[in-house]
């Protein structure tokens, strides 16, 4: 019987011995390397890791601190054009918080005149960073003092408790990935 060498992609003779002399280990990755869909699972597997061991860098704003004032405020796009053009450097126009004459709701609009750049690698509110070392360092964030209320960085958005929906879900992955694995050690060991 003639098979395919996945490394190669040329026909390995069954006579030569390769696959005969493979362990259980090289069978397995030439079998998973010839399948495409199992190779994007693992690499997403790897990003969503990745973003649950790293999620106080990766986030925004302070998850557990509430901003009154910005109950279901909506995402902030990240823009790098305005009325002067292009810039290289993306920025986040300040919300306006209103009420709507006719519902009596609370509005957000957008305010063109409170344009903040977003800068990478900003000192904002602390953490512990995997528990051992406390620091400030985020990844994304606003040029902005963390105490004032007016200025706000929501990329996706605020919950009804004014809470940042980004960073929230970005510790949110840490249980729900964790759990998976917990799962899968316990039926392991049973």
């Amino acid at each position: 019987k003639i098979d395919l060498d996945p490394a190669e992609d040329t026909p390995i003779d069954a006579g030569d011995g390769q696959i005969f002399v493979a362990t259980q280990w090289q069978l397995m990755w030439w079998k998973f390397r010839k399948h495409k869909l199992a190779i994007a699972g693992v690499i997403v597997l790897i990003l969503l890791y990745t973003t649950a061991i790293f999620a106080n860098f990766l986030s925004t704003c302070d998850p557990y601190k509430f901003n009154k004032l910005y109950p279901y405020a909506p995402p902030q796009r990240l823009r790098f054009f305005d009325e002067d053009g292009f810039h290289l450097r993306p920025f986040v126009y300040g919300l306006d918080r209103q009420r709507d004459p006719r519902t009596l709701g609370v509005v957000f609009e957008v305010n063109k005149e409170r344009k903040y750049p977003v800068q990478f690698l900003v000192h904002s509110h602390s953490y512990k960073f995997w528990g051992l070392f406390e620091t400030d360092l985020h990844l994304l964030g606003i040029d902005a003092d963390p105490e004032e209320l007016s200025e706000t960085f929501f990329l996706l958005g605020a919950d009804r408790l004014g809470r940042d929906q980004l960073s929230r879900i970005l510790l949110g992955t840490r249980i729900s990935l964790s759990i998976g694995l917990i799962g899968m050690a316990i039926s392991f060991f049973l």
